[in-house]
């Protein structure tokens, strides 16, 4: 359920225009170089080992020629039982690197970043669906923004001390989300439902909308 939370969490950020690339959930790759060190690598969660035989493990590596790239770590979610219903809690750590040669004014940029990835996430529970046809996957949401770093942030990988010079500069928000599944929008094999329902929470909040379970 991790790797769905940060889906949930890519798609809200989708828009950001300082960002030439957003992956989902990564996981480390290694391999040895020419001389037997081994070497360490976010990629995407779903690469395949082909891919990264391809060279593809590069594609999160800093990059001259590139504005920025945003991902996603985290290794587990919580259970949580009440009552009848299950909700999925967990920690996420949302990456982000940029190139701020390419970015203007590069000496300010990195804050306004900041805030436009926040600004991007609801402060407000709120139901999603991949599909966004209506028929909400995941209901009440909440993604809660727990601290900002801007240290030691890459520090698992080969390339961490090189994201420390200029023009690059980098940042991670830690997040913790929970959601609940509809069970109606999922169907095994050889079965279908006819509807997907979704009564938990409004698509839209107004005024009147009670947000006292929060």
């Amino acid at each position: 359920m991790i790797y769905e939370s940060a889906e949930i969490v890519k798609h809200l950020i989708s828009d950001l225009t300082f960002i030439d690339n957003i992956e989902g959930l990564v996981k480390t790759f290694e391999r040895k170089d020419q001389s037997g060190n081994t070497e360490r690598f976010p990629i995407a969660w779903n690469t395949e080992e082909s891919e990264c035989k391809a060279g593809r493990y590069i594609n999160l590596v800093p990059d001259s020629t590139k504005k920025g790239a945003i991902y996603f770590e985290g290794d587990r979610m919580n259970i949580v039982r009440d009552g009848g219903r299950i909700t999925f809690e967990g920690d996420l750590k949302l990456v982000c690197w940029l190139n701020l040669r390419l970015m203007s004014p590069d000496a300010l940029f990195t804050p306004y970043a900041i805030a436009q990835v926040l600004q991007a996430i609801p402060a407000a529970p709120f139901n999603y669906s991949p599909e966004d046809d209506g028929n909400y996957k995941y209901q009440r949401v909440i993604i809660r923004t727990r601290s900002v770093e801007q240290d030691n942030v890459f520090s698992k990988y080969t390339y961490g001390k090189r994201v420390s010079f200029y023009p690059f500069d980098f940042f991670a928000i830690n997040l913790n989300m929970e959601f609940r599944l509809n069970n109606s929008c999922f169907t095994i094999p050889a079965e279908s439902a006819d509807t997907c329902e979704s009564d938990i929470l409004p698509r839209q909040f107004d005024s009147s909308f009670d947000l006292s379970f929060m």
